[in-house]
């Protein structure tokens, strides 16, 4: 390896340690309101609607700052992804409220701008999670005799148990928010952000290579919260 090759690989490598080192890390809380927006075909179910439903999302943000206007941000979230399914017609007394409950590891680049103590900030990237859970409550039909010629309604509350043959487990996709920082002090940052996760799996596996029924989750966010700087030092953020 020639000298210069040698040289310029040390500096690089220096000018990296000596970022890194001067980098400060921030962790702190969000919480807020999701909506979701469910979508699916529903394909000759012509009376049959789906919409979607609010819910609460809250989780912990961290920060790794290298520079005044750029950051690497990881963030752990609980995103609650709700819908609605709901018949019209001759059943329009049918309809069934979905609950679904995700854990979700964002990972974005974060780029801010501003002065010291008011910022506005934009973040874009990709996610990972996974489903842990679902409950549905809702009204349907109960066949009352071996005919099928009785009908009545019922109403039913109830964990929904996930299928690892038909749901998928796993969510993925990309993510982004904007939202404006407010410095408190020396190691305190208010923030309050509008976000959107857009899910590029479907959560429900193809279950027949005839007429696969992919349903996707677009899920937009609403949240405030805290953070605060790790470590010794006071200098104040960006």
């Amino acid at each position: 390896m020639k000298i210069k090759q040698i040289v310029t690989i040390c500096l690089l490598w220096s000018l990296s340690a000596t970022t890194l080192s001067a980098a400060k890390w921030y962790m702190g809380f969000m919480g807020g309101y999701d909506y979701n927006a469910y979508s699916i075909e529903t394909n000759y179910a012509y009376d049959m609607r789906y919409k979607g439903r609010g819910g609460l999302t809250i989780g912990m943000p961290m920060e790794l700052c290298i520079t005044q206007w750029f950051a690497l941000r990881v963030d752990v979230m609980y995103v609650q992804k709700n819908h609605k399914m709901y018949r019209t017609n001759a059943y329009s007394n049918i309809y069934t409220n979905t609950g679904n409950h995700y854990l979700h590891l964002p990972v974005m680049l974060n780029f801010s701008f501003g002065g010291e103590k008011l910022r506005g900030y934009m973040s874009f990237g990709g996610y990972a999670g996974c489903w842990l859970a679902s409950r549905r409550e809702g009204q349907t039909i109960a066949i009352s005799n071996a005919s099928g010629s009785e009908e009545s309604i019922y109403a039913f509350d109830e964990m929904r148990k996930i299928d690892n043959a038909i749901d998928r487990r796993i969510d993925s996709g990309v993510t982004g928010n904007v939202g404006i920082a407010v410095n408190i002090d020396e190691r305190m940052m208010f923030h309050i952000e509008a976000g959107c996760y857009y899910s590029l799996l479907s959560t429900e596996r193809d279950k027949t290579l005839v007429a696969p029924n992919p349903r996707y989750d677009t899920t937009f966010t609403l949240q405030c919260g805290l953070t605060f700087a790790v470590g010794k030092h006071k200098q104040k953020r960006r």
